[in-house]
């Protein structure tokens, strides 16, 4: 089990941390004693969560498709508190439509900020998290083991980013860095009600089994 303890003073780096699942992963860091890094390309809603993090919330504006942006973000850090503990890989996005009808250039973007994000943000992170022998946590979501009609961007790449965190957890061991996969479902985030609005999406969870048909709040 986990030390109550375990965050105190620990400084974890969150990607996606403007709303959703990362802003909630942010608040739980700081409650828990840590200081949490919020990482997100939407500057606005961003401050808004630093500022409910207090002196133990740190922003910084940097788009996760982009290896300089988050070379500096990391820089940033290290120059502020010396230290990575833990990074949780969570930006993401979403691009809907069949194969016929889908925006190529959407559908290429959701594998940027997904895919490459992941990469960049383990990369730029990484020796400062090998210092600290500590923790790399990847958002896979459920899409990455259901590959639904109309979501092939995103099983695409949640099933790119599955197959990253695997292949690293071998390469890090050595390293004493632990890698984690995240599984999340229907979790009522802005992309998932964004999704919503489109018929269907709505279509596809009603054909799911009940328990798993309606969002979960997060944080419970």
């Amino acid at each position: 089990m986990t030390s109550p303890d375990a965050l105190t003073d620990k400084v974890v780096l969150i990607t996606g941390a403007a709303s959703g699942i990362g802003a909630a992963t942010a608040m739980a860091v700081v409650a828990q004693g840590g200081i949490a890094v919020l990482i997100d390309c939407d500057d606005e809603p961003l401050a808004a969560i630093a500022r409910q993090c207090g002196s133990r919330g740190f922003a910084y504006v940097a788009d996760v498709s982009d290896l300089a942006s988050m070379r500096a973000a990391v820089e940033a850090v290290m120059a502020a508190y010396g230290r990575i503990d833990v990074v949780f890989a969570n930006a993401g996005i979403a691009a809907f439509g069949p194969v016929s009808h889908v925006d190529p250039d959407a559908w290429w973007r959701c594998m940027e900020v997904n895919a490459r994000g992941v990469f960049n943000t383990v990369r730029c992170a990484l020796d400062a998290v090998k210092k600290q022998r500590g923790y790399v946590l990847l958002n896979v979501s459920m899409s990455a083991l259901a590959h639904a009609p109309v979501m092939s961007a995103y099983a695409a790449s949640k099933s790119a980013i599955e197959a990253m965190g695997n292949a690293w957890r071998i390469e890090l061991a050595a390293h004493g860095v632990a890698v984690g996969l995240a599984y999340a479902g229907w979790v009522r985030t802005p992309l998932v009600t964004e999704g919503a609005l489109h018929p269907a999406f709505l279509r596809l969870r009603s054909t799911m089994p009940s328990p798993m048909q309606a969002p979960t709040r997060w944080p419970k």
